[in-house]
């Protein structure tokens, strides 16, 4: 049975059981925040505010984020117990891992900062809502107003600053799998 070592039990129960189970549930809530923003949209005072864009956006990175979560943080980590009871299976869930890690990496973490920049907008709009009309943070801000633009732009942002990451990591056969590729100590020594 899988978790049955005592000295691993409470970690592989984290990482086979608890993990995907909050992947999914945060997947399936922020699915069901995108359908109940969208069918709010369809009433006259929400299709006018821009707050509403920026939920659905917001809701669809963490979406993005938690379905990433499970191919690159929890797959991954599930690896190690699966390979003490079933090793045929933890070797292709290991080849699996090479390529979704390398792929899916970069998309996570531009969703994870898109989502982050996004909250950050919904306060500078909010905060901009409540200001006097004198205040000269009212003009300032009108251009978060624009709620398309914004998102176009966080999203935009967000892949290209991580376009460089999908060459962090090579696919190598004769060690079995994923590893840093050149890119990565070239930037590791660069930062120390």
């Amino acid at each position: 049975m899988l978790c049955s070592k005592v000295y691993l039990h409470w970690n592989c129960v984290l990482v086979v059981y608890v993990e995907p189970l909050l992947c999914s549930v945060g997947f399936l809530l922020n699915c069901a925040c995108i359908a109940v923003f969208l069918s709010v949209s369809s009433h006259g005072y929400f299709r006018k505010t821009s707050l509403l864009f920026y939920f659905i956006s917001l809701s669809t990175c963490n979406a993005l984020q938690h379905l990433l979560s499970i191919f690159v943080i929890v797959l991954p980590a599930m690896e190690q117990f699966i390979g003490l009871e079933f090793p045929r299976k933890a070797e292709d869930l290991h080849r699996m891992n090479a390529i979704t890690v390398r792929l899916g990496y970069p998309l996570m973490l531009a969703a994870n900062y898109a989502a982050i920049w996004l909250l950050t907008l919904i306060c500078a709009q909010r905060f901009q809502a409540i200001c006097h009309p004198s205040n000269p943070w009212k003009l300032r801000l009108a251009c978060i107003r624009r709620s398309k633009g914004a998102v176009i732009v966080v999203v935009g942002a967000a892949l290209a600053l991580n376009v460089i990451r999908f060459w962090e990591m090579e696919w190598h056969a004769d060690h079995g799998g994923i590893v840093s590729s050149g890119l990565r100590s070239t930037r590791r020594g660069i930062l120390r």
